[in-house]
């Protein structure tokens, strides 16, 4: 059975490539998530450019209080974080400097529903709200490589809010340009060294802040080395039936061929189920996730075809 957009109970549907989306992942907001080591692949200090993101619901509405609904962030101050918080904004933000021990510099986008048409304006403060209904597409990039770091956030599906109609697209909500020559994902800056595991569905703080967890579904997560173009996500997007990552495609969606190549180094497809401990990286690069908490496995999960 499959389901159109804002409705997303499906049962075993296939992507063309013969991949079957089996579960999604409902976290309760209290002690659930996934941990991943780190490694300096899925911290993509190779390139010091990525995308990051997944496909995530909450059928109960989202944060309504100070609490971050994180989707995937790297641990303790410094790095990388997006996600959710109060009145279903999408947060995102990146600590970067310029890659010989200068100062830090974070660029954030904030996406929050407010009374204007749909638009951005200087990656800060948008026209744009997730809605409580279906899954939302939710993916920040990083491109550095004209040497000065240029960071975005995306989203699509779901309830768009009143000014904006519902849409199988994918849409860029912010931009925030670092300062010339901020080339490098700053990790360090506070002083918590280079202990960063990755975590998806929450985010550990230190011991000074309380770990943050997420309330609602994940169906996918995955993080890219390199920065994929809107044209690109409008094609992983697929009009809101997504690709199997792993695999190239031509153009869909109305965007532009995409190939996994060596880029993707993490992707979590929470299709495991029963007593299930870990989640299995499926990008082949053995990036095991560990199950944080008593999650329950869903068939709450993404439209597909």
């Amino acid at each position: 059975m499959v389901l159109g957009l804002g409705n997303s109970i499906i049962s075993g549907a296939a992507l063309d490539s013969g991949y079957v989306n089996q579960y999604s992942l409902q976290l309760d907001g209290v002690g659930d998530g996934l941990l991943v080591d780190r490694t300096s692949a899925l911290r993509c200090e190779d390139t010091n450019s990525f995308t990051m993101g997944g496909w995530v619901s909450n059928e109960y509405g989202w944060s309504t209080n100070s609490v971050t609904d994180f989707i995937i962030a790297s641990n303790h101050g410094g790095g990388f974080q997006i996600g959710v918080v109060a009145n279903r904004k999408v947060t995102a933000q990146v600590d970067l400097n310029d890659g010989s021990g200068g100062s830090n510099q974070s660029l954030s986008i904030n996406a929050a529903f407010d009374s204007s048409q749909f638009g951005y304006s200087s990656g800060t403060n948008t026209g744009y709200s997730t809605g409580d209904d279906g899954y939302q597409f939710i993916v920040m990039t990083l491109d550095t490589t004209s040497g000065t770091g240029v960071f975005k956030l995306y989203i699509g599906g779901g309830g768009l809010g009143t000014t904006v109609s519902k849409s199988n697209d994918v849409h860029l909500v912010g931009t925030a340009n670092a300062t010339s020559g901020n080339d490098t994902i700053n990790y360090a800056y506070t002083g918590w060294g280079l202990d960063r595991d990755i975590s998806i569905g929450y985010k550990d703080q230190g011991s000074s802040t309380p770990i943050q967890h997420m309330t609602g579904f994940i169906d996918e997560a995955f993080i890219m080395n390199a920065a994929l173009s809107h044209d690109q996500l409008k094609t992983v997007y697929n009009n809101g039936t997504g690709i199997d990552m792993t695999k190239a495609s031509g153009a869909l969606g109305g965007g532009a061929a995409y190939s996994p190549g060596s880029n993707l180094v993490g992707l979590w497809r929470m299709d495991e189920g029963g007593d299930a401990t870990t989640v299995e990286d499926s990008s082949g690069n053995n990036h095991t996730a560990t199950i944080q908490g008593d999650p329950t496995w869903s068939t709450t999960m993404r439209q597909a075809i």
